[in-house]
């Protein structure tokens, strides 16, 4: 019966291992031929990989040693069928027990589960940085847009003389505006009850426009107005 290419290969290390001279000239050009592999980069230590790259390999290493167990413990616990004329041993001699191929079978399904359940987190991670990014430049625009307005609101308010303004307006300008404000001041003081000008106070002093302003007081001063 012809040998495997395992049997073959035990047969050849165990010739040379007999060997001691022969075994040390082997071991010589192995570690010539690694050295010269690194040299091009056919092959690349563990010092010299890249963190991603060993991740990758110790995975590699470990899943090759959880097969090697598996391997194993299967044939520790192979079963010799009786012998009996209706037997298929001779087209089956190393049956695997059922037991035994359920639990790797199950364990491979899980190991498919806990990978399929990584890559999905993986990419729920990236969508909510993408959306942190998006919202992190929205708080940035809407804060912008805020100082700018702190910045103009501050800008009028430091501009407390309003006199001034009104001494800057010269002709039929001046005389329209004093026209406008004593008609006002003189038809809040002639009203005949106070929802009357609770009224006219209302209209002329919108207290959200002059608060944003800073003119209550200036109104209130100009048209002799108490609220």
């Amino acid at each position: 019966m012809a040998m495997s290419a395992k049997e073959r290969m035990a047969r050849w290390r165990a010739k040379q291992r007999a060997d001691r001279a022969s075994h040390e000239l082997y071991k010589q050009r192995e570690r010539e031929r690694n050295q010269q592999r690194k040299e091009t980069g056919q092959f690349k230590s563990v010092e010299n990989m890249t963190p991603r790259e060993k991740r990758q390999v110790r995975k590699r290493w470990r899943q090759n040693s959880r097969e090697y167990r598996e391997r194993k413990k299967t044939s520790a616990h192979i079963l010799t069928p009786p012998t009996s004329p209706n037997t298929n041993y001779e087209e089956n001699p190393n049956p695997i027990p059922e037991d035994n191929r359920r639990s790797l079978s199950m364990r491979r399904s899980l190991a498919r589960k806990r990978k399929n359940q990584k890559a999905k987190c993986y990419r729920q991670n990236a969508k909510l940085v993408i959306k942190l990014k998006c919202q992190q430049r929205l708080t940035e625009r809407y804060k912008k847009r805020y100082n700018r307005l702190k910045r103009k609101v501050n800008d009028v308010n430091n501009d407390g003389n309003h006199d001034q303004d009104t001494n800057q307006l010269s002709g039929k300008a001046y005389f329209l505006y004093k026209s406008m404000i004593n008609n006002i001041r003189r038809r809040y003081t002639t009203a005949k009850s106070n929802k009357e000008r609770r009224f006219i106070a209302s209209l002329v002093a919108r207290k959200r426009i002059l608060k944003q302003y800073g003119l209550i007081t200036f109104v209130k001063s100009m048209l002799s107005m108490s609220r």
